[in-house]
């Protein structure tokens, strides 16, 4: 596969790693997240898999909402159930907003207060794809970046049109081409890259 690998359109936040990059993936997610001050009951849920940015965007919000916005990140997993139905309460009465991450759906989430769990499924879902094309190479470069490598575009693109389109795969593919560098004292290359992720010729 050759060709030129489309950019994202846009980003969000600074520069370097502290960018969240828009694409079809998230582009309907962080268009809702601009509308906070309208969600219905004061509240939505920010769905995405690990990886996703979810956070990244929650922390963007919040910083430009100020104390009218409250994060809650990681509720499907951990929460305080008597505090966040207070938090809910409190944005349905016109109170800060709340703003949930999770990585599944409240609807399966298993809720003891049985208020907590009728409000919270009453909130609307904003949804992160898992990366479309455009995405995938900007976040290779970010994962590495935070790693300290820096990639050829020649390998970035080479990558990314191979790999599975998931925010874990391309994690894992970063974690595995730094440990390759390291342990063959190289540069990342196309071919590097080859060896390491796919072990097959073109």
């Amino acid at each position: 596969m050759t060709g030129q690998m489309p950019l994202p359109l846009s980003y969000r936040g600074g520069p370097g790693q502290s960018r969240f990059f828009v694409s079809d993936a998230n582009r309907s997610a962080v268009a809702q997240i601009d509308q906070w001050r309208e969600w219905p009951e004061g509240g939505a849920v920010l769905l995405g898999p690990e990886g996703s940015g979810k956070s990244h965007l929650a922390r963007l919000t919040s910083e430009r909402a100020g104390k009218c916005l409250v994060v809650v990140e990681d509720a499907d997993q951990n929460r305080d159930e008597a505090g966040l139905f207070h938090l809910a309460n409190r944005a349905r009465n016109g109170g800060a907003a709340l703003l949930i991450t999770a990585r599944t759906p409240p609807a399966s989430w298993s809720i003891t207060l049985a208020d907590l769990g009728s409000r919270v499924r009453s909130l609307p879902i904003l949804r992160i794809e898992e990366p479309d094309e455009a995405l995938m190479p900007e976040l290779l470069a970010k994962a590495l970046r935070a790693r300290g490598v820096v990639a050829p575009p020649d390998v970035l693109s080479y990558v990314a049109l191979r790999l599975e389109r998931r925010y874990a795969a391309i994690h894992d593919a970063a974690a595995r081409l730094d440990a390759a560098a390291l342990a063959m004292g190289r540069n990342l290359s196309v071919p590097l890259a080859r060896r390491t992720l796919f072990d097959q010729e073109d």
